[in-house]
């Protein structure tokens, strides 16, 4: 379980970008590609208010990230986890997730996104479960790597 458990600390910290699973009202299924940061257990994104997963997840909040890495020998490792999203409201949170993301996200589109401009929204992922995979040490199954009670 420890060598899971730091295998999934490097690939979170090494993987640029998550894929979140949101459903709509009516449970249709929508898949996108985020950059992230990673701190403390949560995960946040920022996106655009008029974004399917931003509107997906102001109706229902619970949603899946899966982070996936193809390693050279051609053998893949990710993690997935099952949780719920909020939307960053506070001033104070929204500037510590602000301040993550661009010291990791160095994008010329970020920075030439003035405040006047910027309608991102910022987001935190809470994983409940949080599973790592990896074929090539433990075959195709997953590893519960935590779970909150």
């Amino acid at each position: 379980m420890k060598k899971a458990e730091t295998l999934t600390k490097l690939l979170i910290k090494d993987t640029p970008v998550l894929h979140l699973a949101t459903s709509n009202k009516a449970g249709h299924p929508s898949n996108c590609a985020l950059e992230f940061v990673e701190k403390h257990g949560n995960f946040y994104w920022r996106s655009g208010q008029e974004s399917e997963h931003s509107k997906n997840l102001t109706v229902r909040n619970t949603c899946s990230i899966c982070i996936t890495r193809t390693k050279p020998d051609g053998s893949g490792e990710g993690i997935q986890a099952l949780g719920t999203a909020r939307i960053l409201k506070n001033a104070e949170e929204q500037l510590q997730a602000k301040k993550l993301l661009n010291k990791k996200i160095t994008k010329p589109r970020s920075e030439t996104i003035t405040t006047e401009e910027d309608t991102r929204e910022y987001w935190v992922f809470t994983p409940n479960k949080l599973f790592y995979m990896n074929e090539s040490i433990f075959g195709y199954g997953r590893i519960l790597i935590t779970q909150s009670k």
